[in-house]
């Protein structure tokens, strides 16, 4: 079996996003034709019709990972662990609180299935004059976050475009305080940082800025993780250029399917993979607008080559 993940949600056709039968039976057809490890879920996101029977479904086998960056858009401004709100902040806390509880329901059940990591983002949008406040506020979620049982559950920041980038899509804390504050903030449950290689690229608008945020991370001594999504200079049937719509790694397949203004080509994903340590979680998040089996399958295989050639090498 793989190690790695994949995000369904990201490619699950428009009736499955409101049917969690027609979703799940994706999600299941999905982790068949890859052979993944296991499911990122958008915990908490609309994208989940019915939270109870997703968490038993996260009881099956696998390993899984929850990420709360859907629903932190999805709560709208001001809203995240790094707010200068206090409101805001609680309520981020609050969320995340949510998901540590379903990690412990989980494991209380005796369940074959576990939650390797939690993943959540820097936001909301910071007010670039007030970045040592927003780290601040980081700091303090991320000790109080960690003060928490996990029950083994890895809490990772996944880095998003900043607000210093040059066409901000998000626009949360720049790498720099993010690293610092996951090595500033104190707690027994282990931190670390998640590098999407397409959200880097939209921040530094370079193919190379994924492997300059990747090379900060692994010097940062924190635990890494991968994202594997695409982005490029060019619009798709995902949208504009340099938006944040996970495009698939760039091959035949996904060049017939309108995606050949994708940077991530499968050099430069070895070469993301081989910059990290060779343990580094990954995970698989490509969207699509048509045939999504195929492309997602497409991209993961690219994944998998990649990573299995840098532990083999």
């Amino acid at each position: 079996m793989s190690a790695a993940v994949v995000a369904a949600y990201c490619a699950q056709p428009a009736d499955a996003r409101a049917d969690h039968g027609r979703a799940s039976v994706f999600a299941r057809r999905l982790l068949d034709e890859t052979g993944a490890a296991g499911l990122e879920v958008p915990w908490g996101s609309d994208y989940i019709a019915d939270p109870a029977r997703l968490e038993a479904e996260l009881g099956l086998a696998g390993t899984h990972v929850l990420t709360l960056v859907p629903v932190t858009m999805q709560r709208g401004a001001g809203f995240g662990v790094a707010s200068l709100d206090p409101r805001c902040r609680a309520a981020a806390l609050t969320l995340a609180r949510d998901a540590r509880d379903a990690v412990e329901r989980i494991v209380n059940r005796g369940a074959a299935g576990s939650v390797a990591a939690v993943h959540l983002p820097s936001a909301p949008r910071t007010d670039p004059t007030r970045l040592p406040a927003h780290h601040l506020a980081l700091v303090e979620s991320l000790s109080e976050i960690a003060s928490w049982d996990w029950h083994g559950a890895r809490v990772m920041i996944e880095h998003c475009d900043s607000s210093s980038g040059a066409r901000p899509q998000k626009g949360f804390l720049p790498l720099p305080l993010e690293l610092a504050a996951l090595t500033t903030a104190t707690g027994p449950t282990p931190l670390g940082i998640a590098i999407n290689w397409g959200r880097s690229a939209i921040e530094t608008q370079r193919p190379d800025g994924p492997l300059l945020h990747l090379a900060a991370a692994v010097a940062s001594g924190l635990p890494v993780g991968l994202g594997i999504s695409g982005a490029g200079p060019s619009a798709t049937p995902l949208g504009d250029a340099w938006s944040d719509s996970h495009l698939p790694v760039l091959s035949p397949v996904s060049a017939a399917a309108g995606f050949g203004a994708s940077l991530l080509t499968p050099a430069r994903l070895a070469a993301f993979c081989a910059a990290a340590p060779p343990t580094a979680p990954v995970t698989v998040k490509i969207a699509a607008a048509t045939d999504p089996l195929a492309l997602v399958a497409d991209s993961f295989a690219a994944a998998e080559h990649a990573r299995t050639a840098t532990l083999v090498a």
